[in-house]
C-alpha cells in the first residue's frame, strides 16, 4: 500500500517537471531565455526568464531563489520538525507563538478564503490529513473510521486558528490543532520567488512548483506564457486538455488523479473534505484557477476541487472567479470554463 502511494507521488513529480519542460519551455533555447530548475517542498520547480537580471550570474541567481525558497520550507513545512509550523502544531499551550511575517500571511489568507468558500477550504484539519496517509506520517494500516473523523474534526475548523499581524503570531484554541498549509505554500512559494526576480530587475519571468504558476510581464519573444492544463490518464499517458496565456497572472490546479491510495478496491484521493473529513467523491477530476497571486490559485483550486462542479461554478459566477474545471463525461473528460477564465484560453 505505501508503495502504491509512493509510486503515484513520484510519477506525478516526474510527470510534471518533464511536461511542464516540453511545454512551457518549448522555446527557450530559440528566443534565448534563461531557465533554472531544481527541486523544493518535495517537487520540482523551474524559473524562466527572457533574460538575467543585471549583474547576476546564472549560479548567483538559482542560489538566491534556492535561499527564498528554503525559507518558506523553514516556515511552513510539515516535513520539517523545526519549521514554525511544526513547532506551532506542537506548541501545547494556549497563548500566542510567534512567527514570521510570511506565515503569519499565508495563514491569514487562508482563513480569508476559507470563508469565502464556505469551509471547503480549512488549513486546520492537518489532522484528518494525517490519519488519511496524505501527511508526514505516510499510508495508514487501516482506513480512519467516522468516529475517529467526527471526534478530530471536532477540534478542528477555521475559528480555532487566530492569527495576529502585528507582532506576527498565531494561536489555537486546541492544544491538539494540527495547521497544514500545502494546500497553499506552494503558490505562495511562487509568488515569493517572483517577488525576488521582480525585486533584482526581471520585468519577463515565469516560476512554476509543483505546477502552480506564477508570471510577469511577456516571453521574450513579445508572445504571452502559454500554460498547458492536463488531460488527466492513469497510463502514464501526456495529455494537453487546453491551453491558457498569462501575462502578470497565476495558475495552480488541482486534481485527484495522482496523489491517491487504494485499498480494498476503493481509490482514495489526497483531496479531503473538511466538512465531512472524508475523500471527495465525484465526477471532478480537476480545477484550474487563474488570480492575481499564485496562493490564492491554489487555495480556490483546492477549495474548489472539494465543493464540485455545481457548487463551485455557482461560487465562481458569483465572485467573478476565473475557474476551469474537468469532470469525467462520456467516457473521458468535458471542460467547463467560467465567463472569467475564457479570456484567459489561447487564441486560435
Amino acid at each position: 500500500m505505501r508503495l502504491m502511494i509512493l509510486v503515484a507521488k513520484r510519477f506525478h513529480k516526474f510527470f510534471i517537471l518533464n511536461f511542464l519542460l516540453s511545454i512551457l519551455f518549448v522555446d527557450s533555447f530559440l528566443y534565448g531565455a534563461v531557465v533554472l530548475n531544481g527541486r523544493t517542498m518535495g517537487t520540482s520547480y523551474s524559473v524562466k526568464l527572457s533574460k538575467l537580471p543585471p549583474g547576476k550570474t546564472h549560479k548567483q541567481l538559482k542560489k538566491l531563489i534556492d535561499q527564498s525558497l528554503e525559507q518558506v520550507n523553514d516556515q511552513m513545512s510539515t516535513y520539517r520538525p523545526k519549521s514554525e509550523l511544526s513547532r506551532f502544531n506542537t506548541f501545547d499551550k494556549s497563548g500566542w507563538f510567534e512567527v514570521s511575517t510570511d506565515t503569519a500571511r499565508v495563514a491569514q489568507r487562508a482563513k480569508e478564503i476559507g470563508r469565502l468558500l464556505a469551509g471547503s477550504f480549512d488549513v486546520t484539519i492537518g489532522m484528518v490529513v494525517n490519519l488519511w496517509g496524505f501527511g508526514p506520517r505516510g499510508v495508514p494500516t487501516k482506513i480512519p473510521s467516522d468516529k475517529q473523523l467526527k471526534q478530530v474534526l471536532e477540534k478542528s475548523g477555521n475559528d480555532q486558528l487566530s492569527v495576529r499581524m502585528s507582532p506576527p503570531a498565531i494561536k489555537k484554541k486546541s492544544s491538539s490543532l494540527y495547521v497544514d498549509l500545502s494546500g497553499i505554500a506552494k503558490g505562495f512559494g511562487a509568488d515569493k520567488v517572483s517577488e525576488l526576480l521582480s525585486s533584482l530587475g526581471s520585468r519577463s519571468h515565469m516560476v512554476e512548483i509543483g505546477g502552480e504558476v506564477a508570471t510577469v510581464g511577456l516571453k521574450a519573444s513579445s508572445s504571452p506564457w502559454r500554460i498547458a492544463i492536463e488531460r488527466p490518464n492513469l497510463h502514464g499517458k501526456r495529455g494537453i486538455q487546453s491551453i491558457a496565456e498569462l501575462s502578470g497572472q497565476s495558475l495552480a490546479t488541482s486534481g485527484d488523479y495522482r496523489n491517491f491510495f487504494e485499498k480494498n478496491g476503493k481509490r482514495f484521493s489526497h483531496i479531503i473534505d473538511p466538512r465531512t473529513g472524508k475523500p471527495v467523491d465525484h465526477k471532478l477530476a480537476s480545477v484550474s484557477v487563474i488570480s492575481s497571486k499564485c496562493l490564492d490559485a491554489d487555495a480556490f483550486a483546492t477549495g474548489m476541487m472539494v465543493l464540485g462542479f455545481k457548487e463551485g461554478m455557482k461560487l465562481a459566477k458569483k465572485n467573478k472567479l476565473a475557474v476551469f474545471f474537468l469532470l469525467r463525461e462520456k467516457g473521458g473528460y468535458v471542460g467547463y470554463s467560467s465567463p472569467e477564465f475564457k479570456k484567459y484560453w489561447k487564441k486560435k
